[in-house]
């Protein structure tokens, strides 16, 4: 009886194991810029919990501030996570860094729906930002 119970279980772990490789595989970043066409610059994947700041009329909004996780960078972008459509046209944005956050100004390139009501919302990362520019970013915490 156990013979057959282990072998079930390991059918059952053998479809998982071929279901993950097949959607790992199939969902390579490699084979995603091959559909879009050549791309300027190479992507990386890095998933790390942000800060976003609205910007309005070149005021940050920290009324607005919501947090996302990044999925993947680039040497002048970034793409980010968000859940449901984030009309932004730019941001600033606070990573993470060495114990301290680091303020990117970022203007909004695309937005793709992903499914499941979450959002791919692609930046052009433009300049830093000094904390003191404004007072209020040393109150941002991730």
């Amino acid at each position: 009886m156990y013979f057959a119970m282990s072998l079930f279980s390991r059918k059952k772990s053998f479809a998982a194991e071929s279901f993950v490789l097949k959607l790992v595989n199939n969902s390579r970043s490699c084979l995603q810029a091959m559909q879009e066409g050549p791309r300027v610059s190479s992507r990386v994947n890095l998933t790390l919990a942000v800060a976003v700041i609205p910007m309005e009329k070149k005021k940050p909004r920290f009324d607005q501030l919501f947090y996302a996780v990044t999925k993947e960078f680039s040497s002048c972008g970034m793409a980010i996570i968000t859940r449901g459509p984030c009309p932004l046209e730019r941001a600033i944005i606070g990573i993470p860094w060495e114990n301290e956050i680091q303020f990117l100004l970022a203007s909004a390139k695309h937005t793709l729906p992903i499914g499941g009501n979450f959002y791919q919302l692609g930046f052009e990362l433009e300049e830093l930002i000094p904390p003191s520019d404004y007072p209020e970013l040393a109150n941002v915490k991730i």
